[in-house]
């Protein structure tokens, strides 16, 4: 290997990892030039692991993954307390786990991170949601720790993105309430006035000369309605004044 910091590059020369131009120093292994330790590194572990048909798919696909040191950054994962907040799903044989990753932005990127695998026997596989821009890893929780996991998302370039809220426990969000009570009670009211309101329909207002009943399923549809209007539909009152109150228009 040849590192030749502070040197003035005559010509431009782009790191055979990530693209960019090495401006500050070349870093030279393996018949290829790279802008830091970084991505030599990056490169170095995907050649050990016969992962290097990640550079095929793509010219320079990589992401520079930078000059931190990730030794113990994320020890905090390997709490019992903050793994079983992110843990999705664990049982005597594996663990899931789902991670953001932002700089996902390729094919490349998908082929590397679904091969996570090969660098680790610990993980059974992964799989990305491109568009939402995560990685779904299974493994073996007895063997492999979610901060080496992470670790090695970091080492290769695609550090995940772990916010304070991910800590939160998630649980499934269920009808209120409130809201079931207010569904079933317009629906009670609907059912009810369409049916007193089937004779008018047929008769064209006339109740076979009991004129009578027409006023009094009426006012009967009337006080069904009350409930409705009030209740039911007081979640769209308050958004409404909400609306009126900070001046902006709403549904």
């Amino acid at each position: 290997m040849i590192k030749n910091p502070g040197i003035q590059i005559d010509s431009a020369i782009h790191c055979y990892h990530c693209g960019e131009e090495c401006k500050n120093e070349v870093v030279s292994f393996d018949q290829q030039n790279f802008c830091c330790d970084g991505c030599k590194l990056v490169y170095d572990l995907l050649k050990e692991n016969s992962l290097c048909t990640y550079y095929n798919l793509n010219e320079r696909p990589g992401i520079s993954p930078g000059k931190s040191e990730y030794a113990g950054k994320y020890d905090y994962l390997d709490n019992p307390v903050v793994a079983d907040k992110l843990i999705r799903y664990r049982d005597e044989n594996q663990a899931h786990i789902v991670f953001f990753i932002p700089k996902i932005h390729c094919s490349s990127c998908i082929w590397l991170l679904e091969n996570l695998h090969k660098i680790n026997p610990g993980i059974f596989s992964s799989s990305v949601n491109f568009l939402r821009k995560e990685v779904t890893i299974f493994f073996n929780f007895s063997e492999v720790k979610l901060s080496e996991i992470a670790t090695i998302l970091s080492r290769i370039g695609y550090e995940p993105l772990i916010h304070l809220g991910d800590l939160e426990q998630k649980k499934e969000r269920g009808f209120r309430t409130s809201q079931i009570v207010k569904i079933g009670l317009a629906g009670f009211c609907f059912g009810n006035i369409m049916m007193l309101s089937f004779p008018e329909y047929f008769s064209l207002g006339t109740f076979h000369d009991e004129s009578n009943l027409k006023y009094f399923f009426g006012y009967l549809n009337l006080f069904l309605s009350i409930p409705v209007f009030f209740y039911c539909a007081s979640s769209f009152f308050s958004s409404a004044y909400q609306g009126i109150r900070h001046r902006f228009l709403n549904i």
